[in-house]
């Protein structure tokens, strides 16, 4: 029976109190959970009941979703995963590992880069080489990973396996002895070969004599040349040319898959991820406890910081012997008086400042470290989890290091601030807008509340720039926002969608409320003066809609893009609400002229879409095209698709949740296939005129056909003015 309803002494009988049934003390709840709560509530949700089975290294179901939010991320990084598991598995059974561990090894090859889904674009994506402090972030989420997989009940084993892949060799470490290390060294040395043979935008694959080589030249603990003989007879005696390449042959598309609900269960990780990534770097740690007061969670810098194993405290009840606390002048505190026992007897969040004793032990069993019996001076915060029902199901603790000289509250505080504001007008910006909305949304699921959005663009921003100056077009969109922040209520968000498009979340507000309000939104707007200026007076078009059953982000934010493109089509300066229902009926009679007006997309798959094949004589040598080509890249913030001898695909620019062409070149997204000629493959060395063939297609929808060929035809010039001398625009539009 959980702790919460039936307490064992020391610890956690206030924990019963608290829980004991949604009684009349209900009706008079505590606040709203702030997001810590929230997002390590659903850390630990990760955790099916009853865990994994028996002698398995994680429960399948958790296994799956991440490898489906993998999937969503980053199909290169999933595909690289696979061919990691099956070389692993491979190399294990020649080296006679079987059994739980052969299981052990093929899942941490399967899920040790399950840490890239929290990696930002611009270095998941980057073309090229990480620099140091890129490299320290990959480091970071590597760490990351291990704590979700703790939370999903990972066994120890496969925890240690993971973290030795890509980790600096440490032979004064016992514990990496040669029977308890083989797995980990046979998972990183197959998950190197196989980056090694895997062609990236920056350079060629390597073939399988030169991997080995360059392995060879590594040799160490975890690269020894024993695991490399295996892995080079197994790959020789399964048949290269059949099956290994077949696996290495680069994926051909992003693989985002669309199915709705593994699309949420993306969206999910990618918020735990993102969380853990900020929790992280403000703070040395943190520990999740269950109902019962187990420990579930014990990160890895709670480990450096307070010298205890994750393996020596996961699964252990917290007693009062578990950790020694003393006050901030050095007296030992007793039961009752350390901040866990006080939270519980209040019932409150608590922080405050005490010492704790590094490397005391769980349970009689020493810490790690080598300061053990120390005593480290720490802000401790502990809190309840609470579910949507307000039922108490654990605690969270988090440590921070006050001797730390790199903790700086105030710069991280700014630092987050410049992550989620729109620097000119200070609101949320897209990626902030998108978490707060999904936040929405699932809270109004569970408590059953209307939501709404809110879609406005300013009307002829572009005359306004264009006849006033950019000056006056930035004062124009900050007073808007000035406006908006002052005419909207107390948890409700605004944010910058792009350019001069808003949205603003409304919880707890039905369809109609929401029409009446932006009603009243844009009249203000039309009525008001910009710092006093008599000219311009800007107007505003709005789209309305609310939340329906089944609805994702991604649904309801294109049903209020549509319902403003419909106030635009329609005369603008005016409001349209959008239901599902009217948006699939065309109901509204604007509907079927939209239709006709703009070409909709939905990515390179649509029949009959738009299309430019140009032909270049590229004065180039095959060799030199790939390396061209990352220059390229990098200078406009591409993202590599694939990577053959013939064809190079990349995509640039996005579309955001709504998947609409904007107006900003960034906003219309195009996938690119510059293909190799024959000619060129032949003369692989040589220089020499030579045909590359460029196919550049939309992605996303609402493409005009005007804005279609000017995006098109500058991305063809780009690309010949890296590829070509002297070449005219000679190609086809389509």
């Amino acid at each position: 029976m959980s702790v919460l309803l039936s307490a064992p002494p020391p610890l956690a009988p206030e924990l019963a109190v608290q829980n004991r049934g949604r009684t009349a003390a209900a009706a008079s709840a505590p606040p709203r959970p702030t997001d810590s709560p929230r997002l390590l509530m659903d850390l630990m949700d990760l955790r099916p009941p009853g865990g994994a089975p028996p002698g398995a290294p994680i429960a399948a179901v958790c296994r799956n979703a991440l490898i489906d939010a993998l999937r969503h991320r980053d199909h290169r990084t999933l595909t690289h995963s696979h061919r990691a598991a099956w070389l692993a598995g491979g190399v294990a059974r020649g080296l006679g590992v079987g059994g739980a561990a052969l299981a052990v090894v093929e899942t941490a090859a399967l899920l040790h880069d399950v840490g890239k889904i929290g990696v930002p674009d611009n270095i998941l994506y980057k073309p090229g080489p990480l620099c140091t402090d890129e490299a320290e972030l990959m480091d970071l989420h590597r760490g990351i990973c291990s704590t979700v997989l703790q939370a999903c009940g990972a066994s120890d084993d496969l925890l240690a396996v993971i973290a030795r892949v890509g980790a600096e060799d440490d032979p004064d470490d016992d514990a990496r002895s040669e029977v308890h290390d083989l797995p980990g060294r046979i998972v990183s040395l197959c998950e190197a070969y196989d980056s090694l043979r895997t062609a990236q935008p920056y350079r060629d694959g390597y073939p399988h004599e030169a991997a080995l080589k360059a392995l060879s030249g590594r040799t160490s603990h975890r690269y020894d040349p024993t695991i490399l003989d295996n892995l080079d007879r197994w790959v020789r005696t399964q048949g290269e040319a059949s099956a290994l390449d077949e696996l290495l042959a680069p994926a051909q598309g992003a693989g985002t898959g669309s199915d709705p609900a593994s699309a949420l269960r993306a969206v999910r990780f990618c918020h735990i991820f993102g969380y853990l990534s900020l929790l992280e770097t403000l703070y040395e740690g943190f520990c999740l406890l269950d109902a019962d007061l187990r420990c579930t969670v014990w990160s890895p810098g709670l480990e450096g910081l307070l010298g205890h194993r994750a393996s020596d405290l996961r699964g252990e009840i917290r007693t009062a012997g578990t950790l020694e606390f003393a006050d901030a002048d050095g007296n030992p505190l007793s039961d009752g008086d350390r901040p866990l026992d006080r939270m519980l007897s209040t019932g409150r969040p608590l922080a405050e400042t005490v010492k704790v004793r590094r490397g005391a032990g769980a349970n009689g069993r020493p810490g790690a470290g080598a300061n053990a019996d120390e005593w480290v001076d720490v802000e401790v915060q502990v809190f309840h989890l609470t579910d949507s029902d307000g039922g108490v199901r654990g605690v969270a603790e988090i440590y921070r290091n006050l001797n730390r000289p790199l903790s700086r509250p105030r710069e991280y505080k700014e630092l987050r601030r410049a992550a989620t504001r729109d620097p000119l007008t200070g609101v949320a910006n897209r990626g902030e807008l998108e978490s707060r909305l999904a936040r929405a949304l699932r809270e109004s699921r569970e408590e059953g509340r209307p939501l709404a959005v809110m879609f406005l663009d300013l009307d002829h921003f572009k005359s306004i720039n264009d006849t006033w100056g950019h000056g006056v077009g930035d004062e124009v969109l900050k007073h808007l926002t000035t406006l908006l922040k002052a005419e909207c209520y107390s948890g409700e968000t605004v944010g910058r969608y792009g350019g001069e498009e808003f949205v603003v979340v409304c919880p707890q507000t039905d369809l109609a409320a929401a029409a009446k309000r932006a009603d009243r939104l844009r009249r203000v707007i039309a009525e008001t003066k910009v710092n006093g200026r008599s000219q311009p007076r800007p107007t505003a078009s709005f789209g309305v809609a609310a939340a329906e059953p089944g609805d994702t982000v991604e649904s309801l934010v294109q049903r209020a893009d549509a319902a403003l493109y419909l106030s635009k089509d329609t005369g603008r300066n005016k409001v349209t609400a959008l239901t599902e229902a009217q948006r699939r009926d065309g109901a509204d009679p604007a509907a079927a002229e939209r239709r006709d007006r703009v070409a909709d997309f939905r990515g390179a798959a649509a029949g009959g879409g738009f299309r430019l094949e140009q032909t270049v004589q590229a004065c180039l040598a095959a060799s030199m095209v790939t390396h061209k080509m990352r220059g390229f890249l990098e200078d406009h913030a591409a993202r590599a698709i694939s990577v053959t001898d013939s064809e190079i695909r990349f995509k640039l620019g996005h579309a955001g949740l709504t998947g609409r062409w904007g107006r900003r070149r960034d906003d219309c997204p195009v996938e690119v296939r510059v293909k190799v000629g024959a000619e060129l493959m032949k003369t692989r060395s040589a220089a020499g005129l030579n045909d590359v063939t460029l196919v550049i297609t939309p992605l996303g929808w609402g493409v005009k056909r005007a804005v279609w060929e000017e995006r098109s035809g500058q991305v063809a010039r780009d690309l010949r003015a890296y590829l070509a001398a002297g070449q005219s625009d000679v190609g086809q539009w389509k």
